[in-house]
């Protein structure tokens, strides 16, 4: 092949020397490359230019690109223009194609977009991929021609369609953002890996998060970390970070923490803002590597120098709250206004809370209630609270507990503590709702439950107990009312009501308990007055359950309800006894609060299936038993 080589490089020269202009190029190029001789950049030049003086497009284009390039003579980009122009001139696309890139870059050449844009599109025009591509994108940019997304796509899809991998990877991101044709993931992927099997970084990097997510493909996260490695080690800085990620979490590699702070820090170093937040963070906190606070400040600089919105908001926290370094309100300030400026929720909530306290600043309410707002309207929940507190307190505002209520919801569905408590106090003390001791508990442990160890759990779990000492003071009050066990029965029960007086009785002499039935109304009193008088006293109401009992008016309407409710707001106990079968089950009583109630919800002192009228002596006198115990616990335990 070598001897081959030579004799053909003999060849070669004797044409040239003979004047054959194309053998002068080739021989240039020989010498370019050390075909058949050895390299000689001098000679290339040389031949070069005997075969360009005699007019070869071929050899105009090949010095040009020695003077360009600086290759065999002094680089000299005025030169390279001279003769890329008359190449080009005589219609060679590669020459036009670098023609119009020197005038539009502006090398060797004032600055002529009119005149690049020209020949960029003679050469596109001749199928020159990467001239159709530079005219693609001139069109997205309006660079020497209207802006016109129309042709954008046109020439990207032709330069993508020869194979251009620059420009196939741009189709790939143009169907998967819809931008300038119709969204098509699958059309995308497509596209994509056309590019990336070319080697293009950038499209196996958008190749590898498509698997990941599984967009326009089944998800795959094995295939996903294959792309990503292929971008990553061509020094992408994008797919460097995600395959951090995918280290960090372990999906479609085995979890490495190490590899995952390899790669962070390698993006990081490649000046991408996000592996700068992220190897930021891992200083700070000492992930990864031992805690170092002035890397960690280091590297949130660089981030937010690059406008990173989360690290300009971390480091304003930071010199705020005097963390990692000195407290610089100042610069806390100027941080913070630049994440704002961004958009960036958590800055908002911090520069409006700056602006509620005079940190740093001078105290504007109006400046610190528009700023919370839009952190709220972004869903940050500390912001959201912060507004309840405004409208609860009046601050700036005119005070309307309905809006502060509507914002601590807002913050309790993404379980914020500090909202649950606020919405606890709002029910207890009836502030933009109706009192109910009930909800407010309820909102109250929440809070607890979420974050036990924040302030608003402490503050909850002192207000539930100051809360539970009143109510123990009030129930003890109640009890030391409520002295009786009062017996609600019908007149064809009254045998029963004999039987059952022997256990209550003997419970008076054993330890005091009084009874009360409607057969001990005093002379000259209201019957239902003293009913009435004596349900409030009950601690213990025994409910002899029949048909007949369940039929009667005055106990379905005025008995039971109070009775239920009584039960229900932990006053007194009922003891329900049925007496013959009944349609106990069947039975609603409407209560004091207007809800239903039924009896056989509550335990029965013996089983339905078996009343007391359907049992022997003995039977029904361990029932009565039974009542004695249930009585005397009643009213022991609670005293």
């Amino acid at each position: 092949m070598e001897t081959k080589q030579k004799s053909d490089f003999v060849e070669l020269k004797k044409l040239a020397k003979n004047g054959d202009m194309k053998a002068q190029n080739n021989l240039g190029a020989w010498y370019a490359i050390g075909r058949g001789v050895g390299e000689d950049n001098a000679a290339s030049i040389e031949w070069y230019a005997k075969s360009a003086a005699q007019g070869y497009a071929r050899a105009q284009f090949n010095l040009a690109m020695c003077y360009y390039n600086g290759k065999g003579v002094n680089q000299d980009y005025a030169m390279a223009v001279e003769w890329f122009t008359k190449a080009a001139e005589q219609g060679l696309a590669e020459a036009q194609f670098n023609l119009a890139m020197c005038y539009i870059e502006e090398y060797g050449v004032e600055q002529d977009l009119l005149e690049g844009i020209e020949w960029l599109s003679k050469s596109a025009e001749q199928n020159h991929a990467e001239a159709q591509y530079n005219l693609a994108m001139c069109y997205v940019g309006g660079l020497g021609v209207g802006q016109n997304e129309t042709k954008a796509v046109e020439w990207c899809i032709r330069a993508a369609e020869q194979g251009l991998a620059e420009a196939q990877a741009n189709l790939g991101y143009r169907y998967y953002a819809g931008n300038g044709v119709d969204q098509n993931d699958v059309q995308a992927l497509e596209w994509y890996a056309r590019a990336a099997n070319q080697g293009n970084a950038t499209a196996q990097c958008s190749l590898g998060a498509m698997y990941l997510n599984g967009q326009g493909v089944t998800k795959n996260e094995t295939k996903a970390a294959e792309w990503f490695k292929k971008a990553a080690n061509q020094g992408l800085a994008e797919a460097q970070y995600y395959l951090a990620h995918i280290y960090g979490t372990g999906k479609g590699v085995e979890l490495d923490l190490s590899k995952e702070l390899e790669w962070v820090r390698k993006s990081a170093e490649q000046g991408l803002s996000q592996g700068q937040f992220e190897l930021a963070r891992a200083y700070s906190r000492g992930f990864g590597v031992e805690k170092d606070y002035i890397k960690a400040i280091e590297w949130f600089t660089k981030a937010a120098e690059q406008e990173r919105a989360e690290a300009q908001c971390a480091l304003g926290i930071f010199f705020l709250e005097g963390e990692l370094v000195e407290q610089n309100y100042a610069t806390a300030i100027k941080w913070l206004g630049e994440a704002v400026k961004q958009g960036d929720d958590r800055a908002q909530y911090w520069l409006g809370a700056c602006y509620a306290h005079g940190r740093g600043v001078e105290t504007d309410l109006s400046k610190a209630l528009e700023l919370l707002t839009k952190s709220a309207e972004q869903n940050n929940s500390a912001a959201q609270c912060g507004l309840g507190l405004f409208f609860s307190d009046g601050r700036g505002v005119e005070q309307d507990y309905a809006k502060a209520l509507e914002w601590y919801m807002k913050a309790a569905e993404q379980d914020e503590a500090f909202a649950y408590f606020q919405l606890g106090m709002c029910y207890y003390s009836g502030n933009g709702v109706e009192k109910d001791k009930g909800q407010a508990l309820t909102y109250l442990k929440k809070a607890i439950d979420i974050d036990p160890e924040s302030w608003a759990a402490v503050e909850a779990q002192r207000k539930i107990t100051d809360a539970q000492e009143m109510i123990d003071a009030v129930r003890d009050e109640i009890r030391k009312i409520r002295d009786e066990v009062f017996i609600s029965y019908t007149r064809a029960d009254e045998d029963i009501v004999k039987e059952l007086k022997v256990v209550l009785e003997l419970l008076n002499k054993n330890h005091g308990i009084k009874f009360w039935y409607d057969k001990m109304i005093r002379t000259g009193k209201s019957w239902e007055d003293e009913i009435r008088f004596h349900m409030k006293k009950a601690r213990v109401a025994i409910l002899l359950v029949s048909n007949k009992f369940l039929n009667s008016n005055f106990v379905r309407n005025d008995e039971l309800p109070e009775l239920l409710q009584s039960a229900i707001d932990e006053e007194a106990k009922i003891i329900w006894i049925p007496i013959s079968a009944s349609k106990v089950s069947d039975t609603k009583i409407i209560g004091r609060d207007g809800a239903e109630v039924t009896i056989s919800d509550l335990q029965a002192l013996c089983d339905p299936r078996k009343p007391l009228r359907n049992m022997e002596i003995h039977e029904r006198d361990e029932v009565y038993n039974l009542v004695y115990d249930v009585v005397k616990e009643a009213f022991v335990t609670s005293c």
